[in-house]
């Protein structure tokens, strides 16, 4: 099973299960390319990106890769670093949220 597929298949956002930042999150990987964005921030968690490199990677417009990567940092998902300006972007290894999203991928992976 893909994580897109346990994510559509299960009701998360409204479930009790979870505490409310871990919902937020299923609901910012729901929207449309957020999982793509996600998996370029994971095949390379220490590297640092440009909004447009992971967009390119993604297969997204870049303006929409802006508006994930924007609410990702705010869930913590991901650092910002100001260069200029535009933001290098990383994954957030130290975040709570992104060590629990990264189980929840590898438990899918095994499913």
């Amino acid at each position: 099973m893909s994580l897109y597929e346990f994510l559509r298949d299960t009701p998360i956002a409204s479930s009790t299960l979870f505490p409310e930042k871990q919902r937020r999150v299923f609901s910012a990987i729901m929207r449309k390319g957020a999982l793509e964005v996600l998996g370029v921030l994971l095949s390379n968690p220490r590297r640092e990106f440009t909004v447009r490199e992971i967009a390119k990677a993604a297969g997204i417009p870049t303006m929409s890769c802006s508006r994930l990567l924007r609410e990702f940092h705010h869930l913590g998902l991901v650092r910002r670093r100001k260069i200029g300006p535009s933001y290098a972007i990383s994954l957030n290894p130290e975040s709570y949220s992104t060590r629990f999203l990264v189980r929840l991928i590898e438990a899918c992976r095994y499913e």
